[in-house]
């Protein structure tokens, strides 16, 4: 099941070259469903089965119980991220222009 990230088109390339980095050094906030956020930005898709299988010691919260925001305490390295379909890169991106 993929949990989803929300972020501006400008964003694309760097979170694709490092990864999505925690705000502020503590976590990367994501969400259940992929339209629930901010519609004009950019839709990522995390692997998170894959991400936890991975990375065991890493830790996933839930913010609030009622939200459907999860939060990853770390990194999450681009190898699991996806750009939804419908969403376009630019091609200064370094991802897979055909995943989606």
């Amino acid at each position: 099941m993929p949990l989803y990230h929300m972020t501006p088109h400008e964003n694309l390339e760097s979170i694709f070259k490092t990864g999505l980095l925690p705000a502020h050094g503590n976590f990367v906030c994501l969400c259940e469903d992929p339209l629930s956020w901010y519609r004009d930005y950019a839709r990522l898709a995390v692997d998170i089965d894959a991400f936890r299988r991975d990375n065991p010691g890493v830790r996933v919260t839930t913010w609030l119980p009622d939200l459907d925001e999860v939060c990853v305490w770390g990194t999450i390295p681009p190898e699991y991220i996806r750009l939804c379909d419908g969403d376009k890169r630019s091609d200064k991106t370094n991802g897979d222009e055909n995943a989606g």
